[in-house]
């Protein structure tokens, strides 16, 4: 419920802030999210994967990820920084870029951390977990609305949603795992690094793929177009959330049915009924009755849409 949620009340922010700024945002947000994508350099898939398959690791391993993690986020901050100085951004958007690039390096992290929940099977306290943050920032940004809500708070709260949920989440992890030393030992971070790159590099081309274009529209065009465009594109990524839900119920079933080519192919056209039906009506519905999405952008007019 809180994803969902986090869509109206998204559409309210960017109604109160207006396109531009909140074309601005989205651009620097997007530019943080490529370079966060890769930040860790791919370790926390890898150790995921390692720690289901062998408990052990995490013992054996953590007190050189730690560190490395640590190390490696400020390093990517800097990069951050000074690919968005090269990008055009400077004065003041230059630090809301690295505040916000600063909180989500941080949530980085904490996904990191949740990596250890998931491979010990705690799927339910993973889950809360997960929209931990949501809940915590559409509190903040429904408190904020009363009393005028602006960029810079509207980045604030995400900053302090974002160390709070860290904090509860690394409380939790060291309760259940005990306190882990911090102990970089530079022949396991290389063994680690080498095993974890290939995981980096298609982190790296889907994170570009899904992201830059907002970022170019904003830098090649204007603000107030990514902003046209961050409004839209909010409806595709809640429409895709019908596919994250459906599609791994296949997933589980076709990999259960190896061997049984008939099943499977059962199991595909089936499938396909179920994901194109529902996507053909809304591409119908956003096709000739968009303009309902927007219901909520009370404080734009048409001429400002049309421009």
């Amino acid at each position: 419920m809180v994803k969902p949620g986090w869509v109206v009340v998204e559409n309210l922010v960017q109604d109160r802030l207006g396109h531009a700024a909140f074309g601005t945002f989205t651009a620097l947000f997007n530019w943080t999210l490529i370079v966060a994508s890769v930040s860790d350099l791919g370790t926390t898939q890898l150790t995921t994967k390692r720690v289901a398959a062998a408990p052990e690791f995490l013992t054996e391993y953590f007190p050189t990820l730690l560190p490395l993690k640590g190390w490696l986020s400020v390093l990517f901050l800097l990069l951050m920084v000074g690919s968005g100085w090269l990008l055009g951004y400077h004065g003041h958007t230059l630090t809301l870029l690295a505040l916000t690039g600063a909180s989500l390096l941080v949530t980085q992290y904490t996904q990191f951390l949740r990596g250890t929940l998931q491979a010990h099977q705690r799927f339910n306290t993973d889950a809360v977990l997960s929209v931990l943050e949501k809940a915590l920032l559409l509190v903040f940004v429904l408190a904020l609305i009363p009393v005028g809500i602006s960029l810079d708070r509207y980045v604030g709260a995400r900053a302090v949603a974002v160390l709070f949920t860290f904090v509860v989440l690394y409380g939790l992890v060291t309760r259940l795992y005990g306190k882990v030393r911090f102990k970089l030992k530079w022949d396991h971070a290389r063994s680690l690094l080498r095993a974890s790159l290939p995981l980096a590099l298609i982190t790296l081309v889907y994170g570009l793929n899904e992201r830059v274009d907002m970022l170019m529209l904003e830098r090649l065009a204007s603000p107030a177009e990514a902003g046209y465009y961050a409004a839209a594109y909010r409806w595709v990524d809640a429409i895709m959330m019908y596919l994250w839900t459906v599609l791994p119920l296949f997933f589980a079933k076709f990999a259960y049915a190896t061997g049984k080519p008939k099943e499977q192919q059962e199991l595909l056209w089936f499938g396909q009924r179920v994901v194109t039906v529902p996507l053909l009506f809304v591409c119908a519905f956003v096709l000739f009755r968009g303009e309902v999405l927007f219901w909520q952008f009370t404080h734009s007019t048409a001429p400002s849409w049309g421009r």
